[in-house]
């Protein structure tokens, strides 16, 4: 123990001296070394977090391609996102979150005036050139519009959700959640709200895709 929030462990091969190698023998000593350490972090919703980091060192004493050394590390190492999923509480922690950003939404309802609504529900106005793109949405009702010139575009999509209207906005609102682990280039901004309490404020960073 480092102290009562760290913890490392390391080890090495230990040499057996009756190991068969030296002139004549097909056998060369290879060797490794290997350093954990654990780090206690702060509790998420009364879920304890510690980060886990492995080193490891391989010596294998004879000529063997790069490739082959870094892939066989490679493997090595991936056993720590087994480890991750087996202690993986990632569906309290979500619960927990949403539930906060429910009773945010419900402390702003009230916070914002007609002005706000009326601007807000602009953005949802038929707009001439609407098109409906193939039912690959399934269920979603989709209607996009772009133009020609000036490069803008508008999309809109609808469905209905077996859900609370707040707990289904904080579903999508809680960009710390691992249901969006795969949307690159999206972050979430807290910021002060017009009722004293917090609002919440997508930001999205476009990731050109190589073609």
């Amino acid at each position: 123990m480092v102290d009562e929030n760290t913890m490392v462990v390391g080890f090495e091969d230990i040499e057996d001296d009756s190991f068969p190698i030296g002139a004549g023998k097909k056998y060369v000593r290879a060797s490794s070394g290997a350093f954990w350490k654990y780090e206690r972090l702060p509790e998420v919703n009364g879920i304890p977090q510690t980060r886990v980091t492995y080193c490891q060192q391989a010596d294998p004493q004879g000529f063997i391609p790069k490739f082959v050394v870094n892939s066989k590390i490679v493997e090595t190492l991936g056993f720590l996102s087994t480890t991750r999923k087996k202690f993986d509480k990632s569906l309290e922690i979500d619960a927990g979150r949403r539930a906060e950003i429910v009773t945010k939404i419900k402390r702003e309802e009230e916070a914002w005036g007609a002005e706000a609504l009326a601007q807000f529900k602009a953005l949802f106005e038929e707009r001439q050139g609407w098109e409906r793109p193939s039912r690959s949405f399934g269920l979603a009702d989709s209607k996009v519009q772009a133009n020609t010139i000036g490069g803008k575009g508008w999309g809109i999509t609808s469905m209905k959700v077996q859900a609370e209207m707040e707990e289904v906005a904080a579903f999508f609102w809680d960009f710390g959640s691992r249901q969006h682990g795969d949307q690159q280039g999206r972050r979430a901004r807290l910021g002060g709200g017009r009722g004293g309490g917090d609002w919440l404020q997508e930001d999205r960073q476009a990731t050109p895709t190589a073609r």
